[in-house]
């Protein structure tokens, strides 16, 4: 459109998306405690997919989860701090904070 300021991304322009893998065992315990400290997500939307904790951050802050399959799917959580993921839990990082909860909205209409 003509004389326009929006512009169109794809989401692959503006994020990098990413799917949860297998549970690191050695890595994990069911409580934090002070080397355990990164919470691990999983695809669920009960206690907002909270599972459990690693010992090493696999993910940045400021992402957001996507619950990618079953109960709640499609549902978003941004995530604050660094963290794991597990299962078919979808995790997007985004180029520039302020789409990021622009995109939070869009998700959970």
């Amino acid at each position: 459109m003509k004389g326009s300021y929006l512009n169109s991304y794809t989401i692959r322009e503006i994020a990098q998306i990413n799917v949860g893998r297998d549970l690191v065992e050695k890595s994990f315990s069911k409580e934090q405690t002070s080397t355990h400290i990164y919470p691990v997500y999983s695809n669920t939307i009960e206690n907002k997919g909270l599972y459990g904790f690693y010992d090493f951050e696999e993910y940045p802050a400021n992402s957001l989860t996507v619950v990618g399959r079953g109960a709640g799917l499609g549902t978003a959580f941004p995530r604050a701090k660094g963290f794991g993921a597990i299962g078919r839990l979808l995790v997007q990082r985004w180029s520039h904070s302020s789409e990021q909860e622009f995109l939070i909205f869009k998700w959970n209409l």
